[in-house]
């Protein structure tokens, strides 16, 4: 017999020390330990450790903080180690809107959150000026900044990716909110696809490829004043007129793989066309924001444009992997092209 008769009381609580069951249970444990000693604290301790806990107990440990165990990335042993490592982040902060931005991580999305406030309870806007109080609806924007090639082909975001998102963020959106979901894609470039040996600008993360065609016109050459080419280009124009043609965007669902160049003149396989929500001239860049509203299911998203008024001139494509939208989120496009050659 080991030495458990001092050891197992100090591990115990001591108001019923007296009593015959707490002595029995001392006893009991006692006998244990002898038997099985060190082993037996390891085993505990495996248990409850989600970097060592054996996988057939992975459900058990995530069961005391009442966190699902994602299946949707497959069964690949570390992603489900990250899920409960991440799920104690995720613990402390349930129920406040960093939670929502923590638990993403479980599918590999990265999210921002964003107040909304209103003046009519319909429409919501994320500025908060006079008239406009602030409402228990927030936006949820998923940065599509990464891709995945763990399917046949690569994506920003799959349905399955999407609804696995959705089901986690009602789990730990604080009370009484109501997450509106906005998928952003960043599309970026500069003036130098304008010249023969431009290329399109590739983003290492997202593989998000952009290019501005032939049909962009660089302003700001202040070669001469009044000095016009033979193609009828203002040398020292601005880029004021150009931007008020650019009135149009397409999203379409070809293009699938293929890194666009300045001669496209559309694109492959158009399925939705909008008006720009907005073009904005900075010093060093000109940016635009497109976005497809809620109510429309697209599967497959791959490829974005921007076009004038009568969509016959194309200024702007964007080809990425697939993006699946559903009808109660929105598609954010955003298309920063800089000015000169900086890329």
């Amino acid at each position: 017999m080991g030495n458990w008769e001092v050891t197992v009381p100090s591990l115990l609580p001591t108001v019923f020390e007296q009593s015959l069951r707490h002595v029995e249970l001392e006893q009991s444990i006692g006998e244990w330990l002898d038997a099985y000693p060190q082993a037996k604290f390891d085993g505990l301790l495996q248990l409850i450790n989600p970097n060592i806990v054996p996988l057939a107990y992975a459900q058990n440990l995530a069961n005391l903080i009442g966190l699902q165990v994602s299946t949707f990335l497959g069964t690949d042993e570390y992603k489900i180690r990250r899920q409960l490592i991440q799920a104690v982040d995720w613990y402390k902060l349930k129920g406040l809107y960093a939670a929502v931005d923590v638990i993403l991580y479980v599918v590999e999305l990265n999210a921002l959150v964003y107040d909304l406030y209103t003046d009519d309870y319909t429409n919501f806007y994320r500025e908060e000026v006079p008239g406009r109080y602030k409402s228990p609806h927030f936006d949820l924007e998923i940065i599509l900044n990464k891709y995945f090639t763990d399917a046949i082909v690569p994506y920003l975001i799959s349905e399955d990716q999407f609804v696995e998102a959705r089901r986690l963020v009602e789990d730990v959106r604080p009370a009484n909110t109501v997450p509106h979901y906005v998928l952003r894609v960043d599309g970026v470039c500069d003036e130098s696809g304008l010249t023969s040996y431009g290329t399109a600008y590739t983003d290492p993360q997202s593989h998000v490829s952009t290019i501005v065609t032939y049909n962009w016109t660089p302003g700001l050459y202040l070669f001469d004043v009044g000095l016009i080419l033979d193609a009828g280009h203002y040398m020292d124009s601005g880029y004021a007129s150009l931007l008020a043609n650019i009135t149009k965007f397409k999203v379409g669902v070809g293009n699938k793989g293929v890194t666009p160049t300045v001669v496209m003149t559309d694109l492959d396989d158009s399925i939705y066309t909008g008006d720009v929500l907005g073009a904005v001239d900075y010093p060093d860049r000109i940016e635009f924001e497109c976005r497809v509203p809620e109510g429309a299911e697209m599967v497959g998203v791959s490829e974005f444009g921007l076009f004038n008024t009568a969509l016959d001139t194309m200024y702007l494509i964007s080809t990425s992997p697939d993006i699946y939208k559903s009808a109660d989120s929105v598609l954010r496009f955003i298309a920063t092209i800089w000015k000169g050659s900086v890329l």
